[in-house]
């Protein structure tokens, strides 16, 4: 419904800014373009809460996080585990606990 009001407004912007005055013109076009785009971007939103519906957090989560110890650097951890492992998620303890 607004994509049709949007588009209206743009015209009637590049209409009156070439026939009658060009500041209110571009106003009226700025304000139809930003309309354009807010239903544009609701719809996106929609399809996209409909193909997530029904998903939950477990389902997409990663699971396979090796832990490292708290107090090991930023360089070791790149050397030992990133590079050598191609990992990006890591599980960081202190002993037995979570840091």
């Amino acid at each position: 419904m607004l994509e049709p009001m949007a588009a209206c407004l743009i015209f009637l912007g590049i209409w009156t800014g070439l026939s009658v005055n060009w500041f209110s013109g571009l106003w009226l076009a700025f304000i139809g373009w930003f309309l354009m785009n807010a239903a544009q971007e609701s719809v996106v939103q929609v399809s996209i809460r409909s193909a997530l519906s029904g998903l939950r957090v477990e389902d997409v989560i990663s699971r396979d996080c090796p832990t490292v110890f708290g107090r090991i650097s930023r360089a070791e951890l790149v050397r030992d585990h990133v590079l050598k492992t191609g990992q990006r998620c890591f599980t960081v303890t202190d002993g037995n606990r979570l840091e």
